[in-house]
């Protein structure tokens, strides 16, 4: 019986001796990370946003390419799945306006129109490239593709007439307080 066990328990140790020199431990793991973020620019804004939507949009693609003298087909296919933030905003930086003392009256000029701005989290889901991988060039595009599905859905759901009505809503209490101190307020579009 000790025959049996002593080498047993040997060819154990011996065993572990190897697998960790073999496999190593993760105590010598080495993780080498490296980031390097570039401030590209900084700009002031005066944008007044009115209005907040949340969409949810699956985007998906389906290509197909034939080869070989147009006899073998070949289909990539991509799903996005795209959540995003959409915002209506103005750009007051592009309103102007004039102070007239004498009159008491105060000129909004160049009301801008209002714009949508996409704050999009996407993550690509089932990329099946078959033969051919999709490029760089290609993803790019779906990006953008799904991010101006994401704009359009905006403008279509009523936001920007929203805006505009908060818009109003903002002017009117302008108009109030400055009616209350005996000022006029004039809009020219």
């Amino acid at each position: 019986m000790k025959r049996i066990i002593l080498p047993a328990l040997l060819a154990l140790v011996i065993g572990l001796l190897l697998g960790k020199m073999v496999f190593g431990s993760k105590s010598n793991k080495v993780v080498k990370e490296e980031a390097n973020t570039i401030l590209k620019q900084i700009e002031e804004v005066n944008k007044l946003i009115s209005v907040e939507g949340s969409f949810a949009e699956v985007y998906t693609l389906k290509e197909t390419q034939k080869l070989f003298f147009d006899l073998i087909p070949v289909t990539k296919k991509a799903i996005i799945i795209a959540n995003a933030k959409a915002y209506v905003a103005h750009d007051l930086q592009k309103m102007s306006y004039e102070l007239d003392e004498a009159k008491k009256q105060v000129i909004l000029k160049n009301i801008p129109e209002p714009e949508i701005i996409i704050e999009p989290d996407l993550k690509f889901y089932d990329l099946q490239d078959a033969l051919l991988p999709f490029t760089e060039e290609e993803l790019t595009k779906m990006n953008t593709r799904a991010v101006d599905i994401l704009r359009e859905k905006a403008r279509t759901e009523g936001l920007i007439e929203l805006a505009e009505q908060n818009l109003e809503l903002n002017l009117s209490k302008i108009l109030f307080v400055a009616e209350e101190l005996g000022w006029e307020v004039i809009v020219i579009e």
